[in-house]
């Protein structure tokens, strides 16, 4: 075998296990891992729901899911139903699609909070092919959505009151979460929003997330004696289109940073360097939950986060008048 045929093949065994340590990752943009299968419907959950397609600027049309908190299929007219409260837009992990993802908060619009969840392309019954640029439109795309939508919930709310004994109640709050790879999708699609509808924003909640597929993917292959010599190649291999790391010191609206102690996929390193870089004068906040693995925030611990969670929402915006680089620790 030739110097050039030894060459070629250890480049081609390189590359082969930088690919397939990526696959593991889950949360690399060489390779998702999106599927079509229909795992739970919010029907199951005595929830009721609104299928919506919407387009990017690319036209790629994608489908999302309003699971709202104003009525419930198990619900008659009689009884009593939960004030609108907020809307939540979810951008889940990596792997499947919606119909797996949007289980983990049920017991949020059970309290009274509107859940906007929706596919990236090439995610269940979103059309297109999932790459970095590509999430990067979507999440502007689902962004104008979900703004939308709130503003028409709040414009319901407002004439609801006008006829009635006004009472000082919270606003409702428009609240972004992003969970591992979605947790960088969001935040670009954020930092990129038109900047009057930014305002609107009352919460960025990053759980279990990075800010650069370069120093995720160097950190990966650090862990393994087989690829840790390969390491360095991450930087020149995988591509870095839509990091967030070196916009952060320009965040302008309050985030909450969340990341479990156990967290193996995404180490709690890298909650920590996000939490740290983001701009010291907007309100930030730091939950680390103790044992929790990735993306376990509502189930470790007894589901002790499910409580601590609504009881920050309904505080929120008490808690912003706080010292703005008020670090919790859970």
């Amino acid at each position: 075998m030739s110097i050039k045929q030894i060459t070629t093949v250890n480049i081609l065994i390189i590359i082969s296990l930088i690919s397939s340590f990526f696959f593991s990752c889950s949360c690399s943009n060489l390779l998702y891992h999106p599927n079509k299968v229909e795992y739970a419907t919010p029907t199951q959950f005595g929830l009721d729901y609104q299928d919506i397609y919407f387009y990017t600027k690319d036209n790629v049309k994608l489908h999302g899911q309003i699971i709202t908190s104003s009525k419930s299929a198990n619900q008659t007219q009689n009884q009593n139903q939960k004030k609108y409260k907020g809307t939540i837009l979810f951008y889940h992990g990596n792997a499947e699609n919606l119909s797996s993802h949007f289980m983990q908060f049920v017991f949020i619009v059970k309290e009274g909070y509107d859940l906007f969840v929706f596919d990236y392309r090439g995610y269940g019954k979103s059309e297109g092919s999932p790459d970095q640029l590509g999430l990067y439109l979507d999440s502007l795309a689902a962004l104008d959505v979900a703004f939308y939508q709130h503003q028409s919930q709040l414009q319901k709310l407002q004439s609801s009151q006008s006829s009635q004994s006004s009472q000082k109640v919270q606003q409702p709050l428009f609240i972004i979460y992003g969970q591992s790879i979605g947790g960088i999708v969001a935040m670009k699609g954020v930092m990129n929003f038109h900047q009057s509808k930014r305002k609107s924003i009352d919460l960025v909640v990053m759980d279990s997330t990075f800010s650069s597929y370069k120093d995720i993917s160097f950190d990966l292959l650090k862990r393994n004696l087989i690829t840790i010599v390969f390491s360095p190649l991450a930087y020149i291999l995988m591509p870095d289109l839509t990091e967030i790391k070196s916009s952060l010191p320009q965040v302008d609206r309050p985030v909450l940073v969340i990341h479990g102690t156990n967290d193996q996929t995404v180490p709690l390193k890298f909650g920590q360097e996000i939490y740290d870089q983001i701009n010291p004068n907007v309100s930030k906040w730091f939950w680390t939950i103790n044992n929790g693995r990735h993306i376990e925030t509502f189930f470790a611990n007894e589901n002790i986060y499910q409580g601590k969670f609504l009881e920050f929402l309904d505080n929120l915006n008490n808690i912003k008048t706080l010292d703005k680089s008020k670090r919790i620790i859970r």
